[in-house]
């Protein structure tokens, strides 16, 4: 009886503190967020908040040199924080170049909206889509995607298609103004979608004219593994029987 007693304070007290843990802070349940800003030095590099996020938040610069054609360029990332813990890759391809913030426009933020890789729309609005990977997320999992997608000039947009386990999702973007404050479907479009059984999340950026498509950022946003490993044990455990005492 004593074991059984013990037993049953030490499951009920994991309970309580899981619960706890995963309920009683602001933080706890919040997404882990990544940040990429896309350019061909990227200088200045974004940092704060653009549709997600807050103030302070840290972005990856993905740079894609001059006149780069075809070859993979594998990035490891860190997330909103700085911490590279999970070892999130991004992987780029397909563009040929690109342009860093010229402060030109009134673009907002400016270093994020005025940086860009670029592709050719050759060939009846065929062409060549930028491609873009990110691996190494946590597996069968939902995800906020945000693609900023606005070109050099006004009016230029691009067709987002992202592969998506449950079927392809087709966005698009006007970018009849450069400044993130026009809203949806303008300089970026948003994805509610879920990982692969590997990991990975995979679109592609083209326009539907002759014209260049540009990928300017991404900002992907994903529960944290560890967050979801304690919600489960916590409601685990609150289903395991009491003995009579």
């Amino acid at each position: 009886m004593k074991k059984l007693l013990l037993r049953d304070r030490l499951v009920l007290m994991i309970a309580v503190l899981a619960v706890c843990l995963a309920f009683g802070s602001q933080s706890a349940l919040a997404d882990v967020l990544y940040n990429v800003d896309c350019g061909m030095d990227n200088q200045p590099l974004m940092t704060g908040a653009a549709v997600l996020g807050s103030d302070g938040d840290v972005w990856n610069a993905y740079s894609g040199g001059n006149w780069t054609w075809g070859p993979h360029n594998v990035v490891t990332i860190t997330d909103s924080t700085g911490s590279n813990a999970a070892g999130v890759t991004v992987d780029i391809w397909n563009y040929i170049t690109g342009a860093d913030n010229s402060g030109g426009t009134t673009s907002n933020p400016t270093s994020l909206m005025e940086d860009y890789i670029t592709a050719a729309g050759w060939g009846a609005g065929d062409g060549w889509p930028i491609k873009v990977q990110l691996s190494n997320l946590p597996v069968s999992t939902a995800f906020t995607l945000v693609v900023y997608s606005a070109g050099d000039t006004a009016g230029q947009g691009a067709t987002i298609t992202l592969s998506d386990p449950s079927g392809d999702i087709v966005k698009t973007t006007s970018a009849a103004d450069r400044d993130i404050s026009g809203g949806e479907g303008d300089a970026y479009v948003t994805f509610s979608g879920t990982t692969d059984a590997t990991g990975t999340v995979y679109f592609e950026v083209k326009t539907t004219t002759d014209d260049w498509h540009a990928l300017n950022g991404i900002q992907i946003a994903i529960p944290e593994p560890s967050m979801i490993v304690l919600l489960i044990m916590g409601g685990l455990t609150m289903l395991l029987p009491f003995r009579k005492r």
